[in-house]
Order: C-alpha cells, then sequence, then structure tokens
C-alpha cells in the first residue's frame, strides 16, 4: 500500500524506471497528469466501458482525448456532517430538520453556521465556529452551484468554468464566509477541523459519506445531510468524490489487470 501523499510521485518515478506496475489508482489529484504524462494508458482495447456495470460518471471524469483512462464502478458521496447535540443545545434548528423541510440551501447554511460560531470562554474570539473542511469547502458550493471546476468535453479538450456566474457566486460565498461572516477560522485547515469537530468544538464539516471519519467516540449525537443546494444547483445534486483504477503504460499484463 502506498500513503495518499506518495501516490502520484511514486508511480511516476516507478514508470519512467520502467518498474512494473499493473493497477494504480486514478482519483482528481492525479489526473489529466496521467495522460498527459503518458503514465496510463487508455482501457478501450481491453474492456467496454459502456457497459452498465461501470459508473458513467466515473469513465467520464477519466476520460482524455476521447479514451478511456479509468475504470470505477461507484462515487462516494461528500456530506456535512453535524454535531446534532450542540444544535440542540443552543436551540438552532438542524440542518436534518431544515433539509427536511426542503429549505437546505446556502442561505440557511450559512444562517446556522453563523449562529453557532460562538466566544464560549468570553475572551473576545471566536473559539466555536460553525463550518470547516478542506479548502473551506469551496469545491463543495462550486459543485452544489450546478458546476464543476473543469469541463470535459465531448471533443477532447479541457475547459474551465472559471468565468460562469455559477463559479463567481460560490467563490464569493467562500470569500464571505471566510473574511465577512467569518463563521469558518480562516486560519486553519484540513485535519485541524476533523480534529475540531471530533472535540465538539465545530457545528459542521463534511467528509465522504459512510467513511471511516464517523468511526470515532463521543459525548455528542451526529448526524449527517447532503451539501446545501446553491442558488443555481440542483436539490441533491452535489459533490463526491470519484475515483477509479488505471493500468499503467508499464503493466506487463494489461489483460490481467
Amino acid at each position: 500500500a502506498v500513503p495518499w501523499g506518495d501516490q502520484k510521485p511514486m508511480l511516476i518515478s516507478m514508470v519512467n524506471a520502467g518498474d512494473r506496475v499493473d493497477v494504480a489508482q486514478a482519483n482528481d489529484q492525479n489526473f489529466p497528469v496521467y495522460p498527459l504524462k503518458k503514465i496510463v494508458q487508455p482501457l478501450d482495447q481491453y474492456m467496454d466501458l459502456s457497459d452498465p456495470f461501470w459508473n458513467s460518471s466515473v469513465s467520464k471524469a477519466f476520460t482524455f482525448g476521447g479514451k478511456h483512462y479509468a475504470a470505477g464502478v461507484g462515487a462516494a458521496p461528500i456530506v456535512i456532517y453535524y454535531n446534532k447535540t450542540l444544535f440542540d443545545n443552543n436551540g438552532v434548528k438542524t440542518p436534518g430538520e431544515l433539509y427536511s423541510e426542503g429549505n437546505w440551501t446556502w442561505d440557511t447554511f450559512r444562517s446556522t453556521a453563523l449562529e453557532l460560531t460562538q466566544d464560549t470562554d468570553g475572551d473576545g474570539k471566536s473559539d466555536q465556529f460553525g463550518f470547516g473542511w478542506w479548502d473551506a469547502g469551496y469545491p463543495l458550493m462550486v459543485a452544489s452551484n450546478g458546476v464543476t471546476n473543469l469541463s470535459y468535453n465531448e471533443d477532447g479538450s479541457i475547459t474551465t468554468n472559471y468565468e460562469s456566474d455559477n463559479m463567481k457566486e460560490a467563490m464569493q460565498f467562500t470569500q464571505d464566509a471566510l473574511l465577512k461572516d467569518k463563521y469558518i477560522d480562516k486560519d486553519k485547515e484540513g485535519d485541524y477541523f476533523n480534529a475540531e469537530f471530533k472535540n465538539g468544538k465545530l457545528a459542521m464539516t463534511a467528509e465522504y459519506g459512510f467513511g471511516g471519519f464517523t468511526v470515532f467516540k463521543s459525548d455528542y449525537e451526529l448526524d449527517f445531510v447532503p451539501v446545501p443546494t446553491g442558488p443555481k444547483g440542483t436539490k441533491d445534486v452535489g459533490p463526491g468524490g470519484m475515483s477509479g483504477w488505471s493500468i499503467p503504460t508499464v503493466s506487463k499484463n494489461p489483460q490481467g489487470a
């Protein structure tokens, strides 16, 4: 097993050295780098990616230049986890209740996050925050507002959506959360938020649904809902973690792989 952060450099190094590697994981961190650098090879010659067994979203995400470079059978939704006890103790309507009412939107997400951002020890500084995750949750807001960062087009080209109103709204919403509303601790990142959530000092965070993240001891009740719907988004359509499996160009047994 190769640690997450070492996957890309190790595979590129091994392929360049001509070492045998038959199977490699494909994810959003290494595409389209792998096909661009000819680290992995097209799969169309070995398998039929139109077979319904394969997840079409995964196949599309890892298509480059009209060819499929990865296969996968599932995608993991990213959801908002929340400390239900913290909401209840503060008399704030929970994300689960708002979702059940059909009112789980950016606006209600923001208002609940603001209510639960507090100075609990009276030192004049917030020590409890409404939300926190990697990249301030920016990719979540992009995906919940009807677009993705990149578009993989039918002609094989890749374009960005940064000029779209959807993207601009998501970027502004995230910037406001950090600098104006301040319900995200702008000085912290990543694993810090996971630890604060587990310590009961963060009202909401995000993670892959049904991941190992949910397995920890706590004295509060945990629940989760989809990512809130943006102004240009569609209810229950949001971000997910898609990964697949690729066959490196140095594979000695690609059919077996």
